[in-house]
């Protein structure tokens, strides 16, 4: 029994077509409000025995919307039939009934929620197995390498380390490990040889783990004495040049000679090949190979994945390790999906450990973009099916199914809103709104008659109720505008936009790909 108010009707009666469609028999009522999230257990109670009579006691599940605020227990004493909650959305509720059943379903928790929990002691349970099966390489930093994906390791390296203060470095290294990075690689390529042990030193002390290091042999060899335990870029030449008491350090081996490496495919293998052997003949046990993974268009991404495939041919007892900044960073798209894209590459070639680098606007929350997308793939793989409704996603802009209601021709007027041409300042003060990334906080400066106050919180609507619980709006038309720019700001840290007070978060793309058409047009013409 799908119980549903007039708004939702349409839309729970499709939803119960596809469950009837599943082999069960469903019967939609819709009760006498609008929106049935707003119905008391009395009204619930009073209806259902009104249209059902006798006939409530066939009913194996009354099924009440998710939003409801009030337990469905009390409720399934009074009828004598077990009463639960659904989904928030009607549109997820088919869903959540193929993964968990409807005999699981609860009377104080909204379907979704529950199936989200499910789904995630799931996703932890294979993930947990992915782990105890993995065929190990060799540990580094404490982390355990896996020979093949999946499991996956997430390297990313921490830019500029010489030009900014300890405390900075620490900072950013404990945010990558908390979003999910299992080795942190400290870029020392503007550092002495001198100055790179007592430097790694001081931060590997600070962050109570080894690291691993980019930077020349000879400036590396002393970042290694200084606690670094691996290097994330090395050739055959460098190999060469490398202290033989460091043995025990983990070598990524590339196929550089003094320069770029080379661009015909077969001749990186070689090189890599070369590389690798060099390491072993000289006692270095612990190697990844890394043919580079080229940038696109310029560079040839499909020749690169060639190689990874070769050298996992090759070599089957070496973990393959991967850039994937290399295409993320040089290509004007969100990462979200380039991330999970390359992460699904980097398994069917065999690379086990993935390096990112945030070094730009467009490219922070790599980390956690890799995390996740390594996760949605090791699951995938393990079960045998593709990475989609698996509880775990990377649909930050996007999602898989529309949630619109539908409106009903029930209201008494029609009101078409203009655009306000002029706006009264409030004489109570105004607000600054910005947003702290560091501390993930929202942000929003009052100026005016009771002082200079800011107030930060994690949510918009935190912050608006304390802006109105002090006093700080006198204006119903500046409450309004408060709450729409602390909300787009809200949205904004939350995807890693920039925010801007008055401006709009997203660019006008549509506007953009008209100018362009327009002048494509025009030049056809002779314009």
């Amino acid at each position: 029994m799908l119980v549903t108010g007039r708004i939702a009707e349409a839309m729970v009666r499709r939803a119960a077509e596809r469950l009837e469609a599943m082999g069960f028999e469903v019967r939609v009522v819709v009760l006498p409000i609008a929106v049935a999230v707003l119905a008391t257990p009395d009204l619930v109670e009073t209806w259902l025995r009104r249209e059902l009579g006798e006939e409530l006691e066939r009913v194996e599940a009354v099924i009440l919307p998710g939003g409801i605020a009030w337990s469905c227990a009390e409720l399934a004493k009074r009828l004598g039939v077990r009463v639960v909650k659904g989904t928030k959305h009607i549109d997820d509720l088919v869903e959540v009934v193929k993964e968990v059943g409807i005999d699981k379903l609860s009377p104080e928790v909204p379907a979704d929620e529950l199936a989200s929990r499910y789904m995630l002691r799931k996703c932890s349970e294979v993930l947990r197995r992915v782990e105890a099966l993995a065929k190990q390489a060799f540990s580094v930093c404490g982390v355990r390498i896996p020979l093949r994906p999946p499991p996956f390791r997430i390297v990313v390296e921490v830019l500029n380390v010489s030009r900014r203060s300890l405390d900075e470095v620490v900072e950013e290294c404990e945010r990558y490990l908390e979003e999910g990075a299992d080795i942190l690689s400290l870029d020392l390529h503007e550092v002495s040889s001198l100055e790179a042990r007592s430097m790694v030193s001081k931060i590997v002390s600070r962050l109570g783990k080894p690291v691993a290091v980019d930077a020349p042999p000879h400036v590396a060899s002393e970042a290694c004495r200084g606690g670094a335990e691996m290097i994330t870029s090395i050739d055959a030449q460098g190999i060469e040049h490398l202290d033989k008491s460091l043995r025990w350090v983990a070598l990524v081996v590339v196929p550089t000679v003094v320069g770029k490496p080379p661009s015909d495919p077969r001749g990186r293998v070689e090189l890599v090949s070369r590389g690798v052997e060099m390491a072993r003949k000289l006692g270095f046990e612990k190697i990844f190979a890394d043919p580079i993974l080229e940038p696109p268009v310029v560079g040839s991404v499909t020749s690169s994945l060639w190689s990874y495939l070769e050298l996992s041919r090759r070599f089957p007892e070496i973990p393959l390790f991967m850039g994937v900044a290399n295409v993320v960073e040089l290509m004007d798209a969100d990462s979200v999906g380039m991330n999970a894209l390359l992460t699904v590459l980097a398994m069917e070639v065999g690379a086990s450990t993935l390096l990112t680098v945030e070094g730009s606007a467009k490219t922070r929350g790599s980390v956690r973009e890799l995390r996740i997308a390594t996760h949605m793939v090791s699951i995938a793989r393990e079960l045998s099916r593709p990475p989609k409704d698996l509880g775990l996603s990377l649909l930050l802009l996007k999602e898989k199914r529309s949630r619109d209601y539908q409106v009903l021709n029930e209201f008494d007027s029609v009101v078409e809103a203009r655009p306000r041409e002029r706006w009264e300042l409030d004489p109570l003060g105004v607000f600054r709104i910005f947003i702290d990334r560091g501390r993930r906080k929202l942000c929003a400066l009052y100026v005016g008659r009771k002082g200079r106050i800011l107030i930060v919180g994690e949510r918009a609507r935190d912050v608006a109720y304390e802006i109105v619980k002090r006093g700080l709006v006198s204006k119903l038309d500046h409450a309004a505008y408060l709450g729409m720019e602390l909300a787009k700001a809200e949205e904004a840290l939350r995807i890693g936009r920039s925010y801007v007070q008055d401006e709009p978060l997203f660019p006008e793309i549509e506007k953009a790909l008209r100018r362009l058409t327009r002048d494509e047009g025009d030049r056809e013409d002779g314009g």
